[in-house]
């Protein structure tokens, strides 16, 4: 059985300090447990340096506050500099360094000295200009190397750290909803199998509220109806819903405070569709490299140019249960979700190297699914595979 790990002593869907918080956080992978993996738009040049020029002046230390507080006033410097400390106390030198402005700001000198002039900046020397990193990277370590060897940055904290501490999450309902999804995804797949069917797509959605289920669909598409994904459907199995109780949700979206659970990572309609509802938080099994709009492409969840946002999580598992990116029945999926063994009746295993007529065998689920595979394609038909037994 896959195990969990739960701690009844945090709540649901409350927020958490972090000396309570008992989960185990991979800050730097963003992991959770070494199950979930937190999947955030990440801009990838954040950890590396580049350098712009800004203005320095050199003063006395004594009049760092009014020179300071000139420097401070000017509003209009196109160039972000919240990242850096103005101030830079040099070895062997009994003045301070003041940062003035960007370069992109004032290109000459002269204009500098005009400025500081109009600013009434004390008595100051050696104008010249520096580099600095134009931004700030999310490690303390590497904030560090770059204050010493380039300018003094300030180091606030990497913002997401704190986001992944105040993450509640319940193992249990997660591995619940999860298996569950994953049992209907392999019955889809088996009974596709069966019929020879290659239309209908093992993908699986659920809805749910803590424990509580509220919505669950597969998927439905069809050359002539494209658009029922399992997403979709779920969304109009709730407002349906909604519409026969004659729920009054004018004064909320439609699934706020809700998490979804679904077996492949959404395209981008889905995924809009999520936006539009408000949901809370979204886990999906397996990435869909060439259609999924979350980790694949366009991390649609996180985008700053969308009024709304939800969390993202993938399951990866420990590292014997590792999710690839083929299909959900080749990468490991069933062995995780479903029970460990399962008891296989073999009619006829003549085919398997063993003539002793019916037997029964114990094998990982996978392994179960590849035989019946088998048997759909040999020449015996469904006569080769008898029954599949799942042990809890």
């Amino acid at each position: 059985m896959w195990s969990t790990v739960h701690n009844p002593s945090v709540p649901s869907y409350e927020m958490v300090k972090k000396i309570n918080n008992k989960l185990q956080i991979d800050y730097q992978k963003g992991l959770i447990e070494s199950r979930l993996l937190q999947i955030i738009s990440t801009d990838p040049k954040i950890n590396i340096l580049n350098l712009i020029p800004v203005w320095v002046i050199e003063i006395n230390p004594k009049d760092s506050s009014k020179a300071l507080n000139g420097v401070k006033s000017v509003t209009e410097d196109p160039v972000n500099l919240q990242h850096v400390k103005r101030v830079k106390k040099e070895a062997g030198k009994n003045t301070l360094t003041v940062l003035v402005c960007s370069k992109t700001y004032l290109s000459t000198e002269e204009e500098v000295i005009q400025m500081l002039s109009s600013l009434n900046v004390p008595d100051y020397t050696n104008l010249r200009t520096v580099e600095v990193p134009d931004h700030g990277p999310n490690i303390k370590e590497l904030s560090n190397q770059w204050t010493r060897e380039h300018w003094p940055l300030i180091w606030k904290g990497n913002v997401n750290d704190q986001i992944l501490n105040d993450t509640v999450i319940n193992m249990d309902f997660i591995y619940s909803h999860l298996k569950k999804i994953s049992e209907k995804s392999l019955e889809i797949e088996m009974e596709t199998q069966k019929e020879k069917d290659n239309t209908a797509l093992p993908i699986v959605t659920l809805i749910a509220k803590g424990p509580e289920i509220v919505a669950m669909e597969s998927d439905k598409r069809s050359p002539t109806d494209p658009l029922t994904h399992s997403i979709m459907s779920c969304i109009d199995q709730i407002t349906s819903t909604q519409k026969l109780n004659n729920t009054d949700t004018s004064h909320q979206y439609l699934l706020q405070g809700y998490d979804v659970y679904t077996t492949h990572e959404p395209c981008t309609m889905c995924c809009m569709a999520l936006i539009h509802s408000r949901i809370n938080r979204l886990i999906y099994l397996k990435q869909s490299c060439d259609t999924g709009s979350l980790r694949s492409r366009y991390f649609i969840h996180d985008n700053k140019y969308l009024n709304s946002k939800y969390e993202v999580w993938e399951w990866v598992g420990s590292e014997d249960e590792q999710i690839s990116n083929h299909s959900l029945q080749n990468n490991g999926l069933l062995d995780i979700l479903l029970p460990k063994v399962c008891n296989v009746r073999l009619c006829d295993v003549e085919q398997f190297g063993d003539n002793s007529g019916d037997t029964t065998e114990e094998i990982r689920p996978s392994c179960a699914l590849q035989l019946f595979r088998e048997a759909m394609h040999s020449d015996k038909g469904t006569g080769l595979l008898g029954d599949v037994q799942w042990d809890a």
